[in-house]
Formats: C-alpha cells, structure tokens, sequence
C-alpha cells in the first residue's frame, strides 16, 4: 500500500506551515497527501444535519489549500465529523491507514495551553502513527541541497527504533544526520546533595562519559547509510532539544526518552520541543516504536 501523509488543517492559520512541510515529506517518501478538516459537532447537535451543513463549506475552504504545484504528490481533501479535533484525526488515520499526520504550530502561549489544552500532545497521546509538527513560518523557508536532520537519544530500549526510523527518513531525504543526546545534569539538583565538589566533578564526568558512550554506539549503528555527526548536550532535555533545533531543520524523537515520568506519559521533554524548537519536530509514539525494527 503507497504511504499516506494527512496534515491537519487545523487551526486554520498553521495550516499553510503544515501543508508545506507534507508536501516535503511526501515528495521525499513517494507519498500521496490528504489535506483534512475536523468539523466539531457542538454537544447538543444532530450529526447528520450538522455534517450536511459544514460539509460543503469546509471542503471548499480545504481545496484552497491544496497547492497547485506539489512536484508529483498526489493530493486530496478529507472532511471529518467529530465531537473533538483529536478524536476526528485519530479515527481519520486509522481509515486511512497513514504513516504520518502533520500539524501546525499552535501559536498558544503557555498560559494559554494550561487552560484551553494542548490540540498538539492531546493528539499525540493514543496516535496510531507519528506526528510531524511544523514550525511558524515553514511555508516561507527556502529549502537546501542538503538538508541536516536531528535525532534525539537517551540510550533507552527505545533509542534504537528512534535511530532507524531517523535514518531512513534521511536516506529518502538526502539529508545528513546529527545524532544528539543530551546528559541530564540540570544545575542545582542534577548532583546529589551528599557529594562534594570533588565527588561532583567525578559524577558529572560519569555522565558525560556514559552520554559519549551512547552516541558512539549510536553512529556505529548508522553504518555509513548517510552522513552522520553527533553532538552531547549537558542540562535539561526540554531545553536542549529545544535550543539545538535551531542547528537542523527537523529533528525526530521519541515520545517517552528522558525521565521516569515521561515514560508513563507523553512528558515534558515532547512538549517542550513541539512548542519551542525553531525547526519541525517529528515525534514517534511507543505505539509506532514498537513496530521499528533495530539497528544491528
């Protein structure tokens, strides 16, 4: 089965960043791409009638952002009925079978996030496939002859689907690769209190050491498919991820690296890179991860 990218039309003024950074993504995968709208029915509406009256209007409006020159990517529009925007992109995935789902930024200040939700981590928390989320003003950006991709690892049982799948999106891409991995030392409560300065120095070369030890497991893995360079990162992950983006132009990880926490659910790391990193993010739920098969 040809892949499939859908990109979420939604908000609507994030859309021309996503549809830009699917048309990429599809040209580079030899994927068709589906442009699609979530109508939310309000709480005391009939669906049917509330469908027949926002079909129509909400497909004219998705044909408008259909772009006229997609360098060979087919594309369609789909309309989605639903009570919420996550539940109608999540069952519209699962019809559709796709590989990827895109977004837009969400342009939501913090606050703002606390209160009104987050439409970026309610839609990764249960996807079936990965979410790749645009950055503000992509559709304006000139692309480069080659690309550099990122990919985030923590050394965990999850770091080695992560890898493959980052090194498989480059070779479709032609991009170079940064392996990064950031060694948690946040200042003030990284080192355990009961340690002097010298038993400190030596914790946080401990740390070090093991993170370059990750990272050369890493690109010996790569085994030369594309060109590879990797980078440690000392501090809080959120924050690194975030900052090193400005070095690529889309970075991949995982949904769970870094923490305990962030191994139940979908933690602050994910978020703070979706909604901070210059570049585009594309995040692989465990769900997905478990399917990927290692390096060996």
């Amino acid at each position: 089965m040809p892949a499939k990218i859908i990109v979420a039309a939604t908000p609507p003024d994030a859309a021309a960043d996503a549809v830009a950074l699917a048309v990429d993504l599809a040209r580079a995968r030899g994927a068709s791409l589906l442009v699609a709208g979530v109508a939310v029915v309000p709480m005391m509406a009939d669906r049917e009638v509330f469908a027949r009256a926002q079909r129509g209007a909400m497909e004219r409006e998705l044909s408008l952002l259909v772009p006229h020159d997609t360098d060979g990517v087919e594309a369609g529009i789909a309309v989605v009925v639903s009570r919420s925007i996550t539940r109608g992109l999540h069952s519209l995935a699962e019809r559709e079978h796709a590989d990827l789902l895109v977004m837009g930024p969400t342009h939501r200040g913090t606050i703002e996030r606390v209160f009104q939700g987050d439409l970026i981590l309610s839609t990764l928390h249960g996807s079936t496939c990965p979410i790749a989320v645009a950055p503000a003003g992509y559709a304006d950006r000139t692309s480069e002859d080659r690309p550099m991709m990122g990919v985030a690892i923590d050394g965990g049982e999850e770091s080695d689907a992560v890898l493959d799948a980052a090194v498989t999106l480059a070779e479709q891409m032609g991009a170079s690769l940064r392996i990064v991995h950031v060694a948690e030392t946040p200042i003030g409560y990284a080192v355990p209190p009961w340690l002097d300065a010298a038993g400190s120095a030596r914790y946080l070369e401990a740390v070090r050491a093991e993170g370059n030890a990750v990272l050369q497991r890493a690109e010996e893995k790569v085994d030369g498919r594309v060109p590879v360079s990797t980078k440690l990162l000392s501090g809080l992950p959120g924050e690194e991820l975030a900052r090193f983006g400005s070095e690529v132009d889309l970075l991949v990880m995982g949904s769970r690296a870094y923490g305990t926490v962030g191994r139940v659910i979908v933690g602050s790391t994910a978020g703070r890179v979706l909604h901070d990193a210059p570049c585009a993010v594309l995040v692989l739920p465990q769900t997905v991860l478990s399917e990927v098969p290692a390096l060996t």
